[in-house]
């Protein structure tokens, strides 16, 4: 019998979900759209999106002989949601037409006073926003979550934070930060980490991902020094690990989920909008800049890098690609990196693996490398 992870992801309009073995075998993918993205209760369609899903799969696995082992769930932030499923989308596209003017006002306005307090929150701003464009929904609700932790209470009926390393504190909240804002503090569940179990699921063990962009490092396996990866789909952003935490312009720099590391990237948004040269003149300028960080600081700097997400079904171009950056690339063998990040938590939970670098070694496989000196790509053995 091959033992799996039920793994998935919440995307902005549909959730991707996959069974995947702790030797990277993606042996069932599955993405269901949801049947209203936008709707102010989006969050409703997730879980009967993860039903379909996960029905799909035991279906599945039953005739294949495989056994699910746990869950792990990741998803888009920071998006907000209510107990009872309220939703206010990480990119406020669910905002309805009346609140727009009134959301855009707010935000802006909350954003200035946050920054005059030197706080840095990547949440607490839609967390005020939510409560500015539904204070009886705020008021009425027990808990407050960001999109994985909603789908894991429905599912186990736990109530959780997931902090994905203890240096992201200052990018979510502590007590005294809520108190200062006048933000209820039992709304909002204690913090457990990414790898943590969150509960159970009909006897099975639900482990905390986190947001996606956490989880997507480590299913591209950018977890040591010197790793590097393009999260590419209709925006994109190069991700390098260094040793150290770095400060330069054009460069957002957070915490790796691995302990004493870090996480230099370069963002672009709405990237899929722009003409082909154009993105890639972009990508070619966020490349520069990380490569002048590492001779900076006396990193050294990879001939090869990991890319995910929709693009690389596109073989021309990824070899476009390839020969303008004058960098091999490689695929991985599951395009959604989340689930493969996904799969890692699950097994290093499950005890399979000691650490998530140990899972990503065994679990993040590529499947080609795009050579930049030839119009030919290699597939791995």
């Amino acid at each position: 019998m091959t033992e799996s992870v039920f793994v998935l992801d919440i995307g902005t309009t549909s959730l991707k979900a996959g069974l995947i073995s702790a030797e990277g075998e993606v042996v069932f993918i599955f993405r269901k759209k949801y049947l209203n993205p936008y709707a102010l209760d989006v969050s409703k369609f997730w879980l009967s999106a993860f039903e379909f899903a996960f029905q799909k799969a035991k279906k599945f696995s039953k005739k294949r002989d495989i056994q699910i082992k746990a869950i792990c769930i990741s998803g888009n932030g920071p998006t907000i949601v209510d107990s009872y499923g309220r939703t206010l989308l990480w990119n406020g596209n669910n905002i309805p037409h009346d609140l727009k003017e009134k959301s855009e006002s707010e935000l802006e306005k909350i954003n200035w006073q946050l920054k005059e307090k030197n706080i840095h929150s990547l949440f607490i701003p839609r967390i005020l926003l939510f409560k500015e464009l539904y204070p009886k929904n705020y008021t009425n609700s027990p808990y407050i979550f960001s999109g994985p932790e909603y789908l894991i209470y429905k599912l186990t009926a736990n109530a959780i934070t997931i902090l994905p390393e203890k240096r992201y504190l200052s990018a979510y909240w502590d007590q005294s930060l809520l108190k200062s804002l006048d933000l209820d503090i039992e709304k909002f569940p204690a913090y457990i980490s990414t790898g943590d179990l969150a509960g159970y699921f009909k006897g099975i063990p639900v482990f905390a991902g986190g947001p996606d962009f956490i989880v997507a490092l480590i299913g591209t396996n950018t977890l040591s020094p010197g790793k590097i990866c393009d999260r590419s789909g209709s925006s994109e952003g190069i991700n390098f690990c260094v040793s150290k935490e770095i400060h330069s312009p054009g460069i957002r720099t957070l915490p790796s989920v691995i302990p004493d590391l870090w996480n230099c990237s370069v963002l672009i948004p709405n990237s899929s909008k722009l003409k082909e040269n154009d993105r890639l003149t972009k990508l070619k300028e966020g490349l520069q800049l990380l490569q002048k960080i590492s001779k900076e600081n006396d990193f050294d700097f990879p001939l090869q890098m990991k890319v995910t997400g929709g693009q690389t079904k596109n073989t021309m171009w990824m070899q476009k690609k390839a020969s303008f950056l004058e960098m091999n690339l490689e695929v991985c063998d599951c395009q959604d990196s989340e689930l493969l990040g996904d799969a890692c938590i699950a097994f290093k939970g499950l005890g399979k693996y000691d650490s998530l670098s140990e899972a990503a070694e065994n679990i993040s496989k590529s499947q080609q490398i795009y050579n930049f000196q030839s119009k030919k790509n290699l597939c791995k053995d």
